[in-house]
Protein backbone atom coordinates (compact mmCIF):
# COMPACT_ATOMS: atom_id res chain seq x y z
CA UNK A 1 0.00 0.00 0.00
CA UNK A 2 1.44 3.49 -0.88
CA UNK A 3 2.50 5.89 1.69
CA UNK A 4 0.09 8.58 2.27
CA UNK A 5 0.95 12.03 2.52
CA UNK A 6 -0.35 14.03 5.44
CA UNK A 7 -0.38 17.97 5.71
CA UNK A 8 -1.26 19.49 8.90
CA UNK A 9 -2.82 22.76 9.12
CA UNK A 10 -2.58 25.10 11.55
CA UNK A 11 -5.90 27.21 12.31
CA UNK A 12 -5.17 28.75 15.50
CA UNK A 13 -3.57 28.80 18.75
CA UNK A 14 -4.79 29.40 22.33
CA UNK A 15 -3.38 32.88 23.71
CA UNK A 16 -0.55 31.96 25.95
CA UNK A 17 -1.08 28.05 25.30
CA UNK A 18 2.59 27.93 23.32
CA UNK A 19 3.33 25.79 20.39
CA UNK A 20 6.24 22.99 19.59
CA UNK A 21 6.74 21.22 16.50
CA UNK A 22 8.86 18.31 15.88
CA UNK A 23 8.76 18.90 12.06
CA UNK A 24 9.66 21.67 9.53
CA UNK A 25 7.34 24.24 8.93
CA UNK A 26 6.91 25.74 5.51
CA UNK A 27 4.98 28.86 5.13
CA UNK A 28 2.76 29.51 2.29
CA UNK A 29 3.60 32.60 1.97
CA UNK A 30 7.41 33.95 2.90
CA UNK A 31 7.65 35.37 6.07
CA UNK A 32 10.38 38.11 4.99
CA UNK A 33 10.75 40.40 1.49
CA UNK A 34 6.71 40.79 1.31
CA UNK A 35 6.72 44.18 1.71
CA UNK A 36 7.26 45.39 -2.00
CA UNK A 37 7.65 48.85 -0.96
CA UNK A 38 11.60 50.27 -0.18
CA UNK A 39 11.73 52.72 3.13
CA UNK A 40 7.93 52.31 3.77
CA UNK A 41 9.00 53.07 7.56
CA UNK A 42 10.48 56.46 6.49
CA UNK A 43 13.85 55.53 8.03
CA UNK A 44 16.30 57.29 5.34
CA UNK A 45 16.77 60.58 4.19
CA UNK A 46 19.90 61.17 2.38
CA UNK A 47 19.14 64.39 1.13
CA UNK A 48 18.27 66.41 3.96
CA UNK A 49 19.17 64.10 6.99
CA UNK A 50 15.83 65.31 8.96
CA UNK A 51 15.87 68.86 7.55
CA UNK A 52 12.97 70.80 6.63
CA UNK A 53 12.74 71.47 2.38
CA UNK A 54 10.06 74.15 2.12
CA UNK A 55 8.45 76.08 -0.35
CA UNK A 56 7.38 73.81 -2.64
CA UNK A 57 5.38 74.29 -5.22
CA UNK A 58 3.94 74.73 -8.92
CA UNK A 59 6.37 72.33 -11.33
CA UNK A 60 9.02 70.81 -8.12
CA UNK A 61 8.71 67.55 -9.75
CA UNK A 62 11.68 66.03 -7.95
CA UNK A 63 12.87 64.30 -4.56
CA UNK A 64 13.25 66.92 -1.97
CA UNK A 65 13.60 64.72 1.00
CA UNK A 66 12.47 60.96 2.02
CA UNK A 67 14.20 58.42 -0.10
CA UNK A 68 11.82 56.45 -2.98
CA UNK A 69 8.61 59.54 -1.89
CA UNK A 70 8.71 61.78 -5.11
CA UNK A 71 6.53 65.06 -5.02
CA UNK A 72 4.69 65.85 -8.13
CA UNK A 73 3.00 69.29 -8.70
CA UNK A 74 0.89 70.43 -11.56
CA UNK A 75 -0.40 74.00 -12.44
CA UNK A 76 1.55 77.22 -11.71
CA UNK A 77 -0.19 78.60 -8.60
CA UNK A 78 1.58 80.15 -5.42
CA UNK A 79 0.47 77.40 -3.32
CA UNK A 80 3.27 75.79 -1.25
CA UNK A 81 4.16 72.87 1.19
CA UNK A 82 7.34 71.66 3.43
CA UNK A 83 8.55 68.15 3.73
CA UNK A 84 10.32 66.77 6.23
CA UNK A 85 11.42 63.67 7.84
CA UNK A 86 10.48 63.92 11.40
CA UNK A 87 10.78 62.01 14.97
CA UNK A 88 7.66 60.31 16.20
CA UNK A 89 6.92 58.83 19.63
CA UNK A 90 3.40 58.66 19.81
CA UNK A 91 2.74 55.26 17.50
CA UNK A 92 4.58 51.90 18.62
CA UNK A 93 6.94 50.30 16.21
CA UNK A 94 7.65 53.50 14.47
CA UNK A 95 10.22 56.29 15.33
CA UNK A 96 10.12 58.48 11.76
CA UNK A 97 7.25 59.62 9.88
CA UNK A 98 6.96 62.06 6.57
CA UNK A 99 5.26 65.63 7.65
CA UNK A 100 3.55 67.57 4.60
CA UNK A 101 3.02 70.79 5.78
CA UNK A 102 0.96 73.64 4.10
CA UNK A 103 2.73 76.42 4.09
CA UNK A 104 1.04 78.88 1.88
CA UNK A 105 -2.47 77.50 1.38
CA UNK A 106 -4.76 78.03 -2.07
CA UNK A 107 -5.80 81.75 -1.39
CA UNK A 108 -8.48 81.98 -4.55
CA UNK A 109 -10.16 80.10 -7.14
CA UNK A 110 -8.56 76.53 -7.30
CA UNK A 111 -7.60 76.02 -11.43
CA UNK A 112 -8.63 73.30 -12.85
CA UNK A 113 -5.38 72.19 -13.76
CA UNK A 114 -3.68 71.86 -10.09
CA UNK A 115 -2.49 69.18 -7.92
CA UNK A 116 -0.06 68.11 -5.78
CA UNK A 117 0.49 64.50 -4.73
CA UNK A 118 3.10 61.89 -2.96
CA UNK A 119 4.32 59.21 -5.53
CA UNK A 120 6.16 55.69 -4.91
CA UNK A 121 7.43 54.33 -8.06
CA UNK A 122 7.88 50.75 -8.57
CA UNK A 123 10.39 48.80 -10.64
CA UNK A 124 8.53 47.01 -13.88
CA UNK A 125 11.04 43.55 -12.94
CA UNK A 126 10.22 44.25 -8.84
CA UNK A 127 6.12 43.87 -9.06
CA UNK A 128 5.98 40.24 -11.69
CA UNK A 129 4.59 38.60 -8.81
CA UNK A 130 1.20 40.31 -9.72
CA UNK A 131 0.94 38.82 -12.65
CA UNK A 132 -0.72 41.64 -13.67
CA UNK A 133 -2.63 41.54 -17.60
CA UNK A 134 -2.75 37.52 -16.55
CA UNK A 135 -5.83 35.45 -15.79
CA UNK A 136 -3.98 34.71 -12.78
CA UNK A 137 -3.41 37.84 -11.49
CA UNK A 138 -3.32 38.34 -7.97
CA UNK A 139 -4.54 40.99 -5.29
CA UNK A 140 -2.21 43.23 -3.79
CA UNK A 141 -2.85 44.64 -0.18
CA UNK A 142 -1.52 48.03 0.62
CA UNK A 143 -1.16 48.76 4.30
CA UNK A 144 -0.48 52.66 6.49
CA UNK A 145 -0.55 54.77 8.87
CA UNK A 146 -1.20 58.34 8.77
CA UNK A 147 -2.45 61.31 10.84
CA UNK A 148 -2.92 65.24 10.29
CA UNK A 149 -4.05 68.04 12.19
CA UNK A 150 -7.80 68.04 10.44
CA UNK A 151 -10.25 65.54 9.75
CA UNK A 152 -10.03 65.24 5.59
CA UNK A 153 -10.59 62.75 2.81
CA UNK A 154 -7.28 62.04 0.65
CA UNK A 155 -7.13 59.34 -2.57
CA UNK A 156 -4.67 56.06 -2.82
CA UNK A 157 -4.53 55.37 -6.11
CA UNK A 158 -2.22 52.72 -7.77
CA UNK A 159 -1.43 54.07 -11.57
CA UNK A 160 -0.26 52.35 -14.75
CA UNK A 161 1.55 54.50 -17.31
CA UNK A 162 1.38 52.13 -20.30
CA UNK A 163 -0.14 52.79 -23.65
CA UNK A 164 -3.65 51.89 -22.24
CA UNK A 165 -3.10 53.50 -18.86
CA UNK A 166 -4.70 51.56 -16.13
CA UNK A 167 -5.21 52.63 -12.42
CA UNK A 168 -7.34 51.46 -8.98
CA UNK A 169 -8.43 54.60 -6.65
CA UNK A 170 -9.52 54.42 -2.93
CA UNK A 171 -10.07 57.75 -0.30
CA UNK A 172 -8.85 57.32 2.48
CA UNK A 173 -9.65 59.64 5.96
CA UNK A 174 -7.24 61.43 7.68
CA UNK A 175 -8.11 62.59 11.93
CA UNK A 176 -5.62 64.09 14.59
CA UNK A 177 -4.50 60.45 15.55
CA UNK A 178 -2.94 57.98 14.06
CA UNK A 179 -5.27 55.38 11.80
CA UNK A 180 -4.00 52.11 9.97
CA UNK A 181 -5.69 51.66 6.84
CA UNK A 182 -5.80 48.54 4.69
CA UNK A 183 -6.81 48.36 1.77
CA UNK A 184 -6.83 45.06 -1.03
CA UNK A 185 -7.07 45.74 -4.77
CA UNK A 186 -7.97 42.80 -6.84
CA UNK A 187 -5.76 41.74 -9.54
CA UNK A 188 -6.03 43.21 -13.08
CA UNK A 189 -6.33 41.16 -15.70
CA UNK A 190 -5.35 44.30 -18.20
CA UNK A 191 -1.65 45.17 -19.62
CA UNK A 192 1.43 43.34 -18.38
CA UNK A 193 3.88 45.05 -16.42
CA UNK A 194 7.36 45.38 -18.44
CA UNK A 195 9.75 43.17 -16.42
CA UNK A 196 12.54 45.95 -16.45
CA UNK A 197 14.10 48.36 -14.65
CA UNK A 198 11.57 51.69 -15.84
CA UNK A 199 8.36 52.61 -13.93
CA UNK A 200 6.02 49.51 -13.51
CA UNK A 201 3.40 51.22 -10.82
CA UNK A 202 3.08 54.16 -8.84
CA UNK A 203 1.44 54.80 -5.85
CA UNK A 204 0.33 58.41 -5.48
CA UNK A 205 -1.23 59.79 -2.89
CA UNK A 206 -3.46 62.68 -4.04
CA UNK A 207 -3.79 65.59 -1.63
CA UNK A 208 -4.54 68.61 -3.56
CA UNK A 209 -6.65 68.25 -6.69
CA UNK A 210 -8.58 70.54 -8.96
CA UNK A 211 -11.93 69.68 -11.00
CA UNK A 212 -9.39 68.21 -14.11
CA UNK A 213 -8.71 65.10 -11.19
CA UNK A 214 -11.63 65.37 -9.20
CA UNK A 215 -14.68 66.02 -11.24
CA UNK A 216 -15.27 62.52 -12.13
CA UNK A 217 -17.12 59.29 -10.72
CA UNK A 218 -15.64 57.57 -7.76
CA UNK A 219 -15.42 53.90 -7.66
CA UNK A 220 -13.45 52.25 -5.12
CA UNK A 221 -10.73 49.27 -5.27
CA UNK A 222 -11.62 49.02 -8.99
CA UNK A 223 -9.09 48.45 -12.22
CA UNK A 224 -9.94 50.71 -14.83
CA UNK A 225 -8.58 52.92 -18.31
CA UNK A 226 -8.12 56.02 -16.36
CA UNK A 227 -10.52 58.90 -16.75
CA UNK A 228 -8.52 62.12 -16.08
CA UNK A 229 -11.62 63.28 -14.09
CA UNK A 230 -11.60 60.09 -11.46
CA UNK A 231 -8.41 60.21 -10.19
CA UNK A 232 -8.92 62.50 -7.22
CA UNK A 233 -12.66 62.63 -6.74
CA UNK A 234 -13.81 63.18 -3.04
CA UNK A 235 -11.11 65.00 -1.67
CA UNK A 236 -12.18 67.33 1.23
CA UNK A 237 -12.42 71.58 0.85
CA UNK A 238 -13.73 70.60 -3.19
CA UNK A 239 -10.23 69.19 -4.00
CA UNK A 240 -8.25 72.08 -1.99
CA UNK A 241 -7.19 69.25 0.82
CA UNK A 242 -4.04 69.44 2.32
CA UNK A 243 -3.60 73.03 0.90
CA UNK A 244 -6.83 74.99 1.99
CA UNK A 245 -4.83 76.61 4.70
CA UNK A 246 -1.76 76.99 6.48
CA UNK A 247 -3.39 74.96 9.70
CA UNK A 248 -2.94 71.64 7.46
CA UNK A 249 -0.37 69.19 7.72
CA UNK A 250 -0.26 65.50 7.59
CA UNK A 251 2.01 62.72 8.57
CA UNK A 252 2.68 59.29 7.01
CA UNK A 253 4.28 56.27 8.04
CA UNK A 254 4.14 52.08 7.73
CA UNK A 255 3.99 51.63 4.64
CA UNK A 256 3.46 48.16 3.01
CA UNK A 257 2.21 46.55 -0.10
CA UNK A 258 2.22 43.13 -0.57
CA UNK A 259 1.01 40.15 -2.43
CA UNK A 260 -2.68 38.53 -1.03
CA UNK A 261 -5.73 39.82 -0.16
CA UNK A 262 -4.69 39.70 4.08
CA UNK A 263 -2.41 42.80 5.42
CA UNK A 264 0.58 40.70 7.54
CA UNK A 265 2.23 42.88 10.46
CA UNK A 266 4.67 45.52 9.20
CA UNK A 267 7.89 44.27 7.71
CA UNK A 268 10.55 45.93 9.65
CA UNK A 269 14.06 45.62 8.14
CA UNK A 270 17.16 47.28 9.43
CA UNK A 271 18.65 51.06 8.85
CA UNK A 272 21.56 48.82 7.32
CA UNK A 273 19.46 47.11 4.74
CA UNK A 274 17.12 49.71 3.96
CA UNK A 275 19.64 52.26 3.01
CA UNK A 276 21.71 49.62 1.21
CA UNK A 277 18.35 49.07 -0.67
CA UNK A 278 17.50 52.92 -0.93
CA UNK A 279 21.44 53.58 -2.87
CA UNK A 280 20.08 52.12 -5.59
CA UNK A 281 18.23 54.70 -6.64
CA UNK A 282 20.48 57.81 -4.88
CA UNK A 283 23.62 57.94 -3.33
CA UNK A 284 24.96 60.60 -1.21
CA UNK A 285 28.85 61.08 -0.57
CA UNK A 286 30.08 62.86 2.34
CA UNK A 287 33.83 63.41 3.58
CA UNK A 288 36.49 63.60 1.72
CA UNK A 289 35.89 60.38 -0.72
CA UNK A 290 37.27 62.01 -4.16
CA UNK A 291 40.80 62.89 -4.89
CA UNK A 292 42.17 63.65 -8.29
CA UNK A 293 45.61 62.80 -10.05
CA UNK A 294 47.20 64.25 -12.76
CA UNK A 295 46.08 62.58 -16.06
CA UNK A 296 47.86 64.65 -18.19
CA UNK A 297 49.91 67.56 -18.69
CA UNK A 298 47.39 69.83 -16.98
CA UNK A 299 44.20 68.17 -15.91
CA UNK A 300 43.13 65.86 -13.24
CA UNK A 301 40.94 62.92 -13.08
CA UNK A 302 38.79 61.25 -9.85
CA UNK A 303 36.82 58.70 -9.87
CA UNK A 304 33.94 58.03 -7.08
CA UNK A 305 32.95 54.31 -7.19
CA UNK A 306 29.32 53.67 -5.85
CA UNK A 307 28.51 51.40 -2.80
CA UNK A 308 25.33 50.37 -4.57
CA UNK A 309 24.91 49.77 -8.53
CA UNK A 310 22.64 52.26 -9.90
CA UNK A 311 19.51 51.17 -11.47
CA UNK A 312 20.59 53.41 -14.33
CA UNK A 313 23.01 55.45 -14.81
CA UNK A 314 22.74 58.40 -12.32
CA UNK A 315 22.83 62.47 -12.87
CA UNK A 316 25.92 63.07 -10.77
CA UNK A 317 25.91 66.35 -8.98
CA UNK A 318 28.69 67.99 -6.79
CA UNK A 319 27.68 70.59 -3.85
CA UNK A 320 31.45 72.45 -3.80
CA UNK A 321 31.27 73.73 -0.84
CA UNK A 322 35.03 75.18 0.05
CA UNK A 323 35.99 73.64 -2.91
CA UNK A 324 35.21 76.07 -5.00
CA UNK A 325 37.68 75.25 -7.82
CA UNK A 326 36.11 71.76 -9.10
CA UNK A 327 34.87 73.09 -12.88
CA UNK A 328 33.18 70.05 -14.07
CA UNK A 329 31.33 66.97 -12.77
CA UNK A 330 30.56 64.32 -15.31
CA UNK A 331 26.67 62.62 -15.52
CA UNK A 332 28.49 58.56 -15.10
CA UNK A 333 29.72 59.10 -19.06
CA UNK A 334 32.80 57.21 -17.79
CA UNK A 335 31.36 55.33 -15.42
CA UNK A 336 28.39 54.10 -16.20
CA UNK A 337 26.16 52.61 -13.14
CA UNK A 338 29.30 51.46 -11.13
CA UNK A 339 31.16 54.67 -10.68
CA UNK A 340 31.59 58.19 -12.37
CA UNK A 341 34.69 60.21 -13.27
CA UNK A 342 35.12 64.19 -12.06
CA UNK A 343 37.69 66.29 -14.20
CA UNK A 344 39.25 69.59 -13.28
CA UNK A 345 41.35 71.23 -15.72
CA UNK A 346 44.25 73.17 -13.66
CA UNK A 347 44.99 72.69 -9.62
CA UNK A 348 44.68 69.68 -7.32
CA UNK A 349 41.26 67.80 -7.35
CA UNK A 350 39.16 67.75 -3.68
CA UNK A 351 35.62 66.88 -3.85
CA UNK A 352 33.80 66.65 -0.28
CA UNK A 353 30.10 65.84 -1.08
CA UNK A 354 28.59 64.37 -4.09
CA UNK A 355 24.82 63.17 -5.24
CA UNK A 356 24.22 60.24 -7.61
CA UNK A 357 20.68 60.19 -8.63
CA UNK A 358 18.85 57.90 -10.83
CA UNK A 359 15.26 57.75 -9.18
CA UNK A 360 12.62 56.70 -11.09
Amino acid sequence: MASELKVNTITEATAGSGITFAKDIIPATPLSHRNMMINGAMLVDQRKAGVLATNIGATDNDYRTLDRWRNIWTGGESARNSLQQVAITDLAGFSKALKIDCVTAEGGTQDADESFKMAYRFEGQDLQGMEKGFSSAKPVTVSFWVKGTASKTYMLELHQAKSTARHATQQFSVTASWVKHTYTFPGDTTNTINCDNAEGLELNLWLFAGSNYTSGSYTSKTWANVTTANRAVGISDSGKGLMNTTSDEVYFTGFQMELGSVATPFEHRSYGDEIIRCMRYCEVMTGTNVHGGLYNSSDHLGSWWFKVRKRARPTTTVSTGNQAAILNASSGDAGGTDSCYFTKTSGGMYIQNAKADCEL
